[in-house]
């Protein structure tokens, strides 16, 4: 008879929590943590403080009404095609977040009682003025210190992972004896703070530290950024902000998973050259390109290929656009690191990861951990 999760592994009261009040408070500098614990020591001054600039800014929108009219209706546009997910959770109703929310909690009970999983805990960090809405998922006999760090496309969410008949992102779990960290950009679902380009950046950077820095958190030395399509541009940017080459005591290694080149070069399919423009006017783009050729840990490029292994379109991206077209085609581009190609035929953008994928991409992580493992532990 297969035990009930037990609370030692799991809490259904967290799961269920549609405003959950966070765990975990982090401040990016201490001049963040310095006007954090203003605003709580002046709470009503703030408060007038706050109203004052809101008039303010009113006055001042209403002399520049037009073009500050036009900016919010442009940046709001980009919003929706690029995260069209923070739109869409925010319009829905309380019930309906309410029943997404028991869809997921059973879906977490029926991997607990499989022992797919061992334990599942929800992580909800404050970093600066954000909330980031995270779910730690721990895989029987993984290595306690090696965690797959999972960046969503852009209708993705943390809610959904297990609900659409692909477990790709579990299977490489189990094949790399990994733990998951799986979480919602700001704005979607119960992750809060303002939708922009930095805050998807930051929200990716609070659980970095979470999952290497934080005493609370499990101390990982060996992290696996794992991005796909819009993931890949904010693993991109995030991890220019950090250390990769190991002389911080911290292994990585990056799959990119038919990510873009960058965003205003997607922008460009859709109208030439106004949208790639908008997108740059707005603050909105990320370029994955030059972040990767400073990289300085093995990069793995997943892709879709034709019969002779040569990357192409994928029905999302065109074949200029993907992040993988600089370094397989142009030689002459400098890179930091070693970029190793995963082609596979067939792999359109919306498609899960074919088993054969999985078990590639498991062997080169698996070689490349498992040897960094064998160095950390030789004698000086």
């Amino acid at each position: 008879m297969i035990p009930s999760p037990t609370p030692i592994n799991f809490r259904d009261d967290t799961i269920l929590e549609t405003d959950p009040k966070p765990s975990l408070i982090m401040f990016s500098s201490k001049k963040t943590e310095i006007a954090s614990e203003r605003r709580k020591a002046h709470p009503t001054l703030f408060k007038v403080l706050g109203t004052i600039w809101n008039i303010v800014k009113f006055i001042i929108s209403i002399i520049l009404f037009l073009p500050l009219a036009l900016l919010w209706v442009l940046k709001k546009t980009c919003q929706f095609f690029i995260l069209p997910s923070s739109i869409i959770s925010q319009s829905m109703s309380k019930t309906a977040v309410a029943i997404r929310r028991m869809t997921f909690l059973s879906h977490i009970k029926q991997l607990l009682s499989l022992k797919e999983i061992s334990a599942a805990d929800r992580v909800v960090i404050q970093y600066d003025d954000l909330v980031v809405d995270s779910l730690a998922i721990k895989i029987p006999h993984a290595l306690p210190h090696r965690w797959i760090l999972y960046s969503q496309g852009n209708s993705g969410l943390m809610e959904n992972l297990f609900d659409r008949g692909d477990s790709s992102l579990h299977q490489l779990a189990k094949a790399t004896g990994s733990n998951l960290l799986v979480f919602n950009y700001p704005g979607i679902m119960s992750s809060k703070g303002e939708v922009k380009r930095e805050n998807l950046i930051k929200s990716y950077q609070a659980c970095v530290r979470y999952l290497r820095d934080e005493e609370t958190g499990p101390k990982a030395n060996q992290i696996i950024a794992f991005g796909y399509s819009l993931g890949t541009s904010v693993q991109a940017a995030a991890l220019d902000r950090e250390v990769t080459d190991g002389s911080d005591g911290t292994s990585w290694i990056v799959v990119k998973d038919r990510g873009p080149r960058s965003l205003a070069d997607v922008a460009n399919q859709i109208c030439k050259p106004i949208a790639s423009a908008i997108i740059k006017l707005v603050g909105w783009n990320i370029d994955s390109v030059k972040p990767s050729e400073r990289l300085r840990c093995p990069e793995i490029f997943i892709y879709n290929s034709n019969h002779d292994q040569e990357l192409i379109s994928d029905g999302l991206f065109e074949r200029e656009n993907c992040v993988a077209t600089p370094f397989l085609e142009l030689p002459e581009v400098k890179t930091s690191g070693t970029k190793i190609p995963i082609p596979e035929r067939d792999l359109l953008h919306l498609n899960p990861l074919s088993p054969n994928v999985v078990d590639r991409l498991a062997a080169v992580i698996s070689n490349y951990l498992d040897s960094e493992n064998r160095k950390s532990q030789q004698p000086d």
